[in-house]
């Protein structure tokens, strides 16, 4: 539904994407001789604060996936950190260096952590490859989504009863494209956006059981504009290891 552009930045939405792999994902293990994580910058989401851009880490994942050496690759929650698994401990300083050159190809400069930065790391994020990286998207949709119906409201002074309503109706609509999205599985960056895309002309005919046609033109342009620096909603905190699994 909302569009996720900033002035300054690259349209994180129109990101290239390479096709997802069909093979599933090694388990990364925790065993820091065959593991390595880098700090990184530029990777996060330019439309929400706090959360990792799905649509600028899954080509970066999906890149670093073919380096040879490389077993798999992640990006923690909030886009900051990207894991590398090797395969084999003794190619880990050699792997290092291919990774660390291409993740600065990417803008900014990769920091190795080691020691006990390292360890805590991989035992406390949260790691997903580039089959998942679209969750985060569907959070960063979701959050953004909800933020400008709400900030709308308040700009148009709706009274509680409306801004409830329309708040419920973005609800109720973005239930209807999870279960979509559950019952087709297509749930990478693009599979998001392009529900949103899809869903809006929905979405603006419900609006209209609480706002005159005026404000759903106005809507619409709030919906569909880009994203401001001082406009940005707080990402959702990363959900515990247990709230994953259920």
């Amino acid at each position: 539904m909302s569009e996720c552009r900033q002035a300054d930045k690259s349209d994180c939405c129109q990101q290239e994407t390479e096709p997802a792999s069909t093979k599933p994902a090694p388990v990364q293990g925790n065993d820091p001789d065959k593991q390595m994580v880098f700090k990184v910058e530029g990777l996060t989401c330019p439309a929400v604060r706090g959360i990792g851009c799905g649509h600028m880490l899954r080509p970066v994942l999906a890149s670093l996936d073919k380096i040879d050496g490389v077993e798999a690759s992640s990006s923690n929650y909030t886009g900051t950190m990207i894991r590398i698994s090797v395969t084999t401990a003794a190619d880990r300083d050699k792997v290092a260096e291919r990774v660390s050159k291409a993740l600065a190809e990417k803008g900014g400069e990769p920091v190795a952590l080691a020691g006990d930065a390292l360890r805590r790391a991989l035992g406390q994020e949260q790691w997903r490859g580039a089959g998942r990286i679209g969750e985060l998207s569907a959070i960063e949709f979701h959050t953004l989504v909800l933020h400008r119906v709400q900030t709308f409201a308040q700009a148009e002074k709706l009274d509680k009863v409306a801004g409830d309503k329309l708040v419920r109706i973005a609800e109720e609509q973005w239930e209807r494209i999870t279960t979509e999205a559950n019952e087709d599985g297509a749930k990478q960056p693009e599979d998001w956006q392009n529900r949103c895309r899809k869903a809006l002309p929905r979405f603006l005919d419900r609006a209209k059981e609480v706002l005159t046609a005026e404000q759903v033109e106005r809507f619409r342009q709030s919906l569909t504009g880009p994203c401001r620096g001082d406009d940005r909603p707080e990402a959702p905190p990363a959900p515990t290891r247990s709230e994953e699994a259920r």
